[in-house]
């Protein structure tokens, strides 16, 4: 299983702030992008492997 990541630690590993990770995975969602996201209670976590595909993937930022 992947590492899992807090949204603080997606926004430090993309140099974004929280908020504008927030306004992407809307954006992402609505694209119906897989960016690794797991429901631990209220609180979302990411799967780290998810995450760096995801930058490396230059299509996914258009």
């Amino acid at each position: 299983m992947s590492a899992l990541m807090t949204k603080a630690e997606v926004a430090n590993f993309l140099r974004c702030s929280p908020r504008t990770l927030d306004r992407w995975r809307s954006i992402w969602k609505a694209k119906k992008v897989d960016i690794g996201e797991v429901k631990l209670g209220r609180k979302a976590k990411f799967k780290r492997d998810r995450i760096e595909k995801l930058v490396e993937t230059p299509k996914m930022w258009l």
